[in-house]
């Protein structure tokens, strides 16, 4: 009989890296078996053979998953979470559970057009120069500046095509918990409800004094929250 623990994949977010989630890796390693990879094109890896788009990242996640020749838990943050629901609809038997944080959801061609526009390299050098210098230090497989113009066409993708709708949710097999900060700019409670109230197996968490940032998060939250939705409390 095997004694390989249950694996934990953590997604990270657009504009991230795998680096970035190391913190949370290390808070769940005792419980689980973690994988946290990049996207192809973010950090030090390559984009190979895929490509800055949903349907790109949603096959590269279930091939990864794939290889494990296991079943996952799954964390996504923003990016990540929006990735791994729509893989779970296109093979929900890979999944346990979903658990997702700060996952923007409100997707439209305004939406995306003001999300779009904070990517400008040139304003971020002004404006932000400490995060722009955070990025070109991340992203040294494609350079930042592919990184951004990728985030952006994904961005674009998703405002003319909002793939996850109450609708499309609906039809979800996998158990979801889906999460936001009480402190999120970015992401809304109301859009959050909207979508977890429509799959049918979900629940909702808020994470107090939190904003989007994943690098604010106070990691004794989520470890409550995450080991409690995958029935692991007494693995604390």
């Amino acid at each position: 009989m095997s004694n390989r623990k249950p694996i934990l994949l953590i997604l990270h977010g657009a504009l991230g890296d795998q680096k970035q989630m190391q913190a949370i890796a290390d808070t769940f390693s005792s419980s689980f078996e973690v994988h946290h990879p990049n996207w192809p094109g973010h950090g030090d890896s390559p984009l190979g053979t895929y490509k800055y788009d949903v349907s790109s990242y949603v096959q590269f996640l279930l091939t990864y998953i794939e290889s494990l020749q296991n079943t996952v838990y799954v964390f996504g943050y923003s990016m990540g979470g929006y990735i791994a629901l729509m893989a779970a609809l296109e093979k929900p038997n890979l999944f346990h559970k979903i658990i997702t944080l700060a996952t923007k959801l409100d997707w439209s061609p305004e939406s995306a057009a003001r999300e779009i526009k904070m990517l400008d390299k040139e304003k971020m050098l002004e404006k932000i120069p400490a995060y722009a210098q955070i990025l070109q230090k991340r992203h040294t497989a494609m350079g930042w500046e592919e990184v951004l113009s990728g985030t952006a066409k994904i961005m674009r993708e998703l405002g003319d095509h909002p793939y996850l709708t109450p609708h499309s949710v609906a039809a979800l097999q996998v158990s979801v918990t889906m999460g936001i900060g009480d402190r999120d700019t970015m992401v809304s409670l109301a859009e959050t409800i909207q979508i977890q109230q429509a799959i049918p197996n979900s629940s909702l968490y808020v994470l107090p004094q939190t904003p989007h940032p994943v690098e604010k998060l106070h990691l004794p939250y989520l470890k409550t929250i995450l080991l409690g939705s995958c029935g692991l409390k007494d693995v604390c």
